[in-house]
């Protein structure tokens, strides 16, 4: 495995935890379409920016051992 491989896998793994996360926001409030729009997005982005931290913070780890 190369750190390129890893990197891209790694990047695949987080965008596809992230949205069943959004679809399950999105239908668990009774709220308006607009503000469910709103809300799903909100949490969207505060998923993608955790994710993003722990996916950097995993390749820094990782770039050491994987050539």
């Amino acid at each position: 495995m190369t750190y390129e491989n890893y990197k891209n896998g790694m990047l695949r793994v987080f965008v596809v935890l992230s949205i069943p996360l959004v679809l399950v926001t999105y239908f668990e409030y009774d709220l308006s379409f607009t503000n469910k729009f709103f809300y799903s997005i909100e949490i969207l982005f505060q998923t993608l920016v955790v994710f993003g931290f722990i996916y950097l913070f995993s390749l820094l780890i990782v770039k050491p051992f994987i050539r």
